[in-house]
């Protein structure tokens, strides 16, 4: 994988990360491009020489724009046939792959002190919205099954988290069944990042 940081005339930095990967034994390179003034970049395909359409969606980073499920479904949307929806099914599978593999590495790199006081913080925030005991939230611990809540409580203690940690999660990160694990993930991300 290579990341290129280049100037526009207007002298904008622009994002650019370009993966390699193989898909049902077929060659793909992926090109996340967004200009930092932005909202919104393209994410292009090129496989065997030929090009998908550019797809124009809102992320900040390749994870996200991998994580974000308008990107597989403006891909399946684009597929001519069969054989490309395949290809774009085992393509999705591979960029999830990878972005496992980047959290897993991303929260080995950080130091154990760090973590710890993320941690401590983001137990802390969630007790205080939920009335949760700390120590009934392990990594696997799901919001809204093993840590009981409905919908509008999860909103709830999802701004009370933003307010008390001075953050602010993408709804999108936020869909489907979260671990304490994952949400612990995103909260040391962008704690670092900040």
């Amino acid at each position: 994988m290579s990341s290129v940081l280049k100037q526009h005339d207007a002298v904008q930095e622009v994002y650019i990360k370009k993966l390699k990967l193989e898909a049902e034994g077929t060659p793909v390179t992926v090109t996340f491009e967004r200009d930092y003034n932005e909202k919104s970049g393209i994410v292009s395909f090129e496989v065997k020489n030929t090009f998908f359409p550019d797809i124009r969606f809102e992320f900040t980073n390749m994870f996200d724009a991998i994580r974000d499920k308008q990107l597989k479904n403006k891909l399946l949307f684009a597929a001519q046939t069969n054989q490309s929806r395949v290809l774009i099914e085992a393509l999705d599978y591979k960029l999830q792959e990878y972005a496992d593999e980047y959290d897993t590495d991303f929260m080995s790199s950080v130091s154990n002190d760090v973590k710890d006081t993320i941690e401590r913080e983001l137990k802390k925030a969630i007790a205080k919205a939920t009335g949760v005991d700390k120590t009934a939230l392990t990594s696997a611990s799901v919001f809204r099954k093993d840590i009981p809540m409905d919908e509008l409580g999860f909103v709830e203690m999802i701004m009370s988290i933003e307010e008390m940690l001075s953050i602010e999660f993408d709804d999108d990160n936020l869909e489907g069944d979260i671990s304490y694990g994952r949400l612990l993930k995103q909260v040391v991300q962008m704690k670092i990042e900040n």
